[in-house]
């Protein structure tokens, strides 16, 4: 049974309600979250942190060795009460929401899906799981499947309009977010303690 889906902010004090990132519609955000943890058979709880670029940075450094920001990190726990976090950088969304052609609230939905979905065990290193995942995020996100045929090329990530048009401005490669570090070697997240709720 999927577990308590709580949204966080970095460095919010504890017990607060405060919002310093701008999150639209955080309780649409967590209804979805909560949709795909469902939908996926996800059990345990899912803490989704929104925070810096430098929080994200340091967390890419320490278990992707990649000096560089990236929109979502998912930590698995293994836990039976608790699934795992996604840490997303608020900033680094806004700033590649025009990129794909979408605004800030549509990207954060998408990358919410993309986080959770990692939880649940999917990826992207491999042609093959870059369109089952894709296709994944969609479905959540309910935009329509669009064939691989209507693309224009075999190579194409993605089953929508959207997606093709991703696909293209970064070439083949996948979206620049992944799994933190090796599942086998996660035996916990990076946070020291749990984040103040929200």
């Amino acid at each position: 049974m999927t577990g308590p889906i709580n949204l966080l902010y970095e460095d919010a004090p504890e017990g607060t309600r405060v919002n310093p990132y701008k999150v639209p519609d955080p309780v649409g955000l967590r209804r979805l979250a909560r949709k795909v943890a469902q939908g996926e058979g996800l059990r345990g709880g899912v803490d989704i942190v929104f925070c810096s670029d430098a929080k994200v940075r340091a967390l890419n450094k320490a278990y992707r060795k990649l000096d560089k920001v990236t929109d979502v990190l998912s930590f698995e726990w293994h836990e039976e009460d608790f699934a795992g976090e996604v840490y997303i950088a608020t900033a680094q969304v806004k700033r590649q929401a025009p990129r794909f052609n979408n605004n800030f609230s549509n990207e954060l939905r998408r990358v919410v899906v993309h986080g959770v979905l990692h939880l649940c065990g999917h990826d992207h290193m491999k042609a093959g799981e870059r369109r089952v995942m894709r296709a994944r995020e969609d479905h959540y996100l309910g935009l329509p499947a669009v064939p691989a045929k209507a693309t224009g090329s075999a190579k194409a990530v993605g089953s929508t309009k959207a997606s093709v048009r991703r696909a293209a401005s970064r070439g083949a490669e996948a979206r620049k977010t992944a799994s933190a570090a090796p599942r086998k070697s996660l035996s916990k997240s990076p946070s020291k303690s749990r984040k103040k709720r929200t």
